[in-house]
């Protein structure tokens, strides 16, 4: 078989590309072959050079990448390749409702027999939102053959009632949980790498530096942490893990509060898991979610949790996330300082809970297999 798992977005260290290449390393692919395809751009070299040893090709076209842009721009390319690359299945991914069915589209119009597409993400409400989901129905509902999302909220963002009702598949975002067990050596390794001391308490943020991640909120809690009557407040430091364009801002803004130097900016890193070793408290404030990846490795690395609203209970595997509103600074601020420990069970929650990148690709493969001839 040959399949062609497609992207909206440039490649790079996103979540999408995560859950991708943790259910391709899982799954049997002795009788498939699998490429990647985005229209833009690939600046991750690992998941290139893994994808090749897996007997694959990852693929990009050069368009213009804007975000919030309109995507037309890429249909062209798009259907020239699918023209002359032939594929059985095409499992696309996107966090635009546009590209997702675009790439539909134009996988309808070059005879892929095989059509996925899934929703990774959801997003603000709002007169843009309604109005893309009422032109993109009509294609989203004529051209795939499956529909799947890391949630039924992310589902829902994307797909029509009757979609959502009838035809809807949710896939765990699966991680691999052994990945994320503690050790005590990475931990004091990378601590030492990013000049954090055995008595500096961690608050860790694992994510595409971005408005949806929201770390801008993180810095102000920081401040309030470092100014505040909080026992040892002046030990606190925060770990942002990701790259993305919200960087420089973030770092002006660590300097305009005063905190430059208790922010560390790792950049995109492809051992993330070891980066989890380093954080005592992890706390995601996204203003959406699909599902939360990072929530979930958070507990397979057995630490304390918190989130904001906008992330999907199904995150909470192990029932210990703690949920608290962006509106409510003070509440975060008491339980980030709270005293925190690993908790070495959750890995084993984790690897119960269906959270797996082994289970992910046997319910993929399954849908690839249809199409087998």
């Amino acid at each position: 078989m040959r399949i062609l798992e497609a992207f909206g977005e440039p490649l790079s260290y996103g979540g999408q590309e995560a859950f991708v290449m943790n259910m391709l390393g899982c799954m049997d692919r002795s009788d498939m072959t699998i490429d990647l395809l985005s229209p833009y751009y690939c600046d991750n070299d690992r998941l290139i050079s893994t994808i090749r040893e897996y007997g694959g090709e990852v693929y990009t076209l050069g368009c213009s990448f804007r975000p919030g842009d309109v995507r037309t721009g890429a249909v062209k390319p798009v259907i020239k390749f699918l023209k002359s690359h032939k594929y059985d299945v095409i499992h696309i991914h996107s966090g635009s409702s546009s590209m997702l069915a675009i790439l539909a589209w134009a996988a309808g119009s070059s005879g892929i027999p095989g059509i996925i597409v899934h929703s990774h993400c959801t997003g603000v409400y709002g007169w843009k939102h309604s109005v893309s989901k009422i032109l993109t129905t009509p294609a989203l509902l004529k051209y795939p053959t499956e529909y799947c999302a890391c949630s039924k909220e992310a589902g829902e963002w994307r797909f029509s009632k009757k979609i959502c009702r009838d035809r809807l598949k949710i896939i765990p975002d699966g991680i691999e949980p052994e990945r994320f067990l503690y050790d005590a050596d990475k931990r004091s390794a990378v601590r030492k790498e990013l000049g954090i001391e055995d008595d500096n308490i961690v608050i860790g943020n694992v994510g595409r530096l971005s408005f949806q991640k929201n770390q801008s909120f993180l810095l102000y809690l920081l401040k309030e942490i470092k100014g505040a009557d909080v026992p040892g407040g002046s030990c606190y430091k925060l770990l942002l893990v990701g790259n993305g364009k919200d960087m420089a801002e973030l770092k002006t803004k660590a300097a305009e509060l005063g905190i430059g130097e208790d922010v560390i900016f790792t950049g995109a890193r492809n051992n993330v898991s070891d980066y989890y070793q380093a954080i005592d408290v992890l706390a995601v404030p996204s203003h959406f979610e699909g599902l939360g990846m990072v929530v979930i490795e958070g507990q397979a690395a057995g630490l304390d949790v918190i989130a904001s609203e906008a992330v999907p209970r199904l995150a909470d595997v192990t029932g210990s996330v703690s949920f608290i509103s962006l509106d409510n600074s003070e509440e975060w601020i008491k339980v980030l300082t709270a005293p925190h420990k690993r908790h070495y069970e959750y890995n084993a929650m984790v690897k119960a809970s269906g959270f797996t990148a082994g289970y992910s690709a046997e319910i993929v493969r399954d849908m690839y297999c249809k199409w087998k001839a």
